[in-house]
């Protein structure tokens, strides 16, 4: 059985972002990195109950992985 399903804009609910932030203790400044993007959509129980989310994709940024 072949189950088909097509993935609408609006099924993306949340994005979560992967960072490294950097603290200068001399110039007293934070620096951050965007290393990578997380879309989601949501997860259900059996009973339609929203529980969570479920990954979609990763993209790393750069080809950089957190650290």
């Amino acid at each position: 059985m072949v189950v088909k399903e097509e993935l609408k804009r609006e099924d993306i609910v949340r994005m979560f972002v992967t960072e490294n932030w950097y603290f200068d203790k001399k110039n007293f400044n934070i620096e951050k990195e965007v290393l990578s993007l997380i879309f989601t959509t949501k997860k259900f129980d059996l009973d339609g109950n929203p529980i969570g989310y479920n990954i979609l994709f990763k993209v790393y940024l750069k080809g950089k992985k957190p650290v």
